[in-house]
Order: C-alpha cells, then structure tokens, then sequence
C-alpha cells in the first residue's frame, strides 16, 4: 500500500514540476503555417523562442528551435498601424547567429479576422521566403496587439 502511495506522490510531484516549468515559459502566437509546420513564438525571461514544429508524422523533420537573447539586441518588437486597413500590427525582428539575415513574424487583426506570417530576408534585407499562417490555426494572446511581449525592445 505504501508503494502506491509513493508512487502516486511522485507522480503528482512531477506534474506539479512540469506544469509550474510550463507556465514559466508564456506563448504569444501560435499558428500553423502552409507549410504545414507548427510556428510557436514565445519567451522566458530575457530568451524570446521561435519554435517551428514539423507536423509531418513520416517526416523525420522534428523541431527547430531559434534561441533569441533580448539584452543583445536580437530580437526587437514594433506595434505600429496598418497605412490601407487601419488595423494595428505586432511585428517581431529577430536577427543572431541561428538565422541568415532576419527574420519577421507579422500579426494582425482586421474586421475580426486574424492575420499572421513569417518572413525570412537575406544578410541585404530582401525578403527571401514568407509563409502565411492558415486563418483558422492563428492563436494570440489577446493583449498582444497592444502591449506586445514583455522583455522585449521595442524598434526605435
């Protein structure tokens, strides 16, 4: 009976743990690309991440991660309004040694409908590769629109 018991309490020990880890680390946006691949942009503290999960089952793709330090300047936010529809749009900015160039992430609402994409663009500026997230797979916090991500530069 004892046994039970203690493996029960480790089992809710380490529940407890990885939720507590989990809550640490607060997503943003996160939307399924037409790739098919899963963009998750989040941050801990002064590390902002941009995860890209394969959701290809036969594809041995996994997971990429871009780690993104705030204090360094690789990574900067803007909130600013779209000139033709009005709406406000988040933009992130990242830059370091995980990515060639930049790379932008893109976030709108307008008439209700969210808009999201990331951009990659060459070590010259020019934009290289974009994809669309599909409309019904963009998840955002609701504040981010406004306040952004905290830790995070703004673009001066």
């Amino acid at each position: 009976m004892n046994i039970v018991k203690t493996k029960a309490s480790l089992f809710l020990l380490m529940l407890l743990n990885c939720s507590s880890q989990a809550s640490q680390e607060h997503w943003h946006l996160k939307c399924t690309l037409v790739t098919g691949e899963v963009m998750t942009l989040s941050h801990k503290k002064d590390t902002a991440y941009i995860n890209f999960k394969s959701q290809d089952k036969i594809s041995d793709k996994g997971s990429t991660v871009i780690k993104l330090d705030t204090n360094s300047g690789e990574v900067q936010q803007s909130i600013t309004v779209n000139d033709v529809t009005g709406s406000r749009v988040f933009v992130l900015r990242a830059t370091g040694e995980a990515i060639e160039g930049a790379m932008a992430i893109t976030y709108e609402e307008y008439k209700g409908k969210p808009d999201a994409r990331v951009s990659v663009m060459n070590p010259m500026g020019k934009e290289i590769k974009s994809h669309a997230c599909l409309t019904n797979k963009i998840n955002a916090r609701s504040n981010l629109l406004y306040t952004g991500i905290e830790h995070i530069p703004f673009i001066h």
